[in-house]
């Protein structure tokens, strides 16, 4: 589920495990394009809520690279073992940021 935060200024933000994790991703990183589906991932995460995140785990990093193609062309020169750990790594600290 997401969970709802109050900033100090009382306006309502919203904080789900696919708005962490899009959170980490510098915006210079990234090439977008109508084969992203980035977006409708996030979606699915902030619903499927942390601990659904963490049982989907394995489809959720498979998607991320399977999305590196909108990356900007240095990072695709990454080994795949190195792009699936560090998904897996982000995606652990999206699912810890959504639970605080």
């Amino acid at each position: 589920m997401v969970g709802m935060k109050y900033t100090k200024d009382r306006e309502i933000t919203v904080s789900g495990v696919g708005t962490e994790l899009a959170k980490q991703i510098p915006e210079w990183a990234v090439q977008t394009g109508r084969q992203c589906k980035c977006k409708d991932m996030q979606a699915k995460m902030d619903r499927w809520g942390p601990d659904g995140c963490f049982d989907r785990r394995n489809s959720i990093v498979a998607h991320l690279l399977s999305q590196s193609d909108h990356l900007i062309p240095a990072f695709k020169l990454v080994p795949e073992s190195l792009k699936r750990a560090v998904a897996n790594r982000m995606l652990a600290k999206a699912i810890q940021d959504a639970r605080k």
